[in-house]
Formats: structure tokens, sequence, C-alpha cells
């Protein structure tokens, strides 16, 4: 019994990690579709602040 609890866990928490990954993943897509423009801005401000 307690190894099948163990298993089902450790498939819980691997289950887990994978819809963790996965959601950040989207999460990510989704904020750098929206802030692309943004981000570049902000990239080239950067990159102009760091070469001049």
């Amino acid at each position: 019994m307690n190894k099948l609890f163990l298993r089902l866990t450790s498939i819980d928490s691997f289950v887990l990690s994978m819809l963790i990954g996965v959601g950040s993943m989207y999460v990510f897509e989704c904020g750098y579709y929206y802030f692309r423009n943004d981000i570049k801005k902000w990239l080239e401000k950067l990159e102009d602040n760091l070469g001049g």
C-alpha cells in the first residue's frame, strides 16, 4: 500500500511539475506576444545605454 501511494505521489508531483512548466511557458508566450513592442523598446534603450 505504501509503495503504491509513493508511486502515485511521485507521478502526481511529476505531472504537477509538467503542468507548472507548460503553464509558465504559456504565460511567457502570452506576455511576450502582448508586450513584445515594449520589450523591444526597452532592449533598444538598454543597448543605447550600454553602447554609449
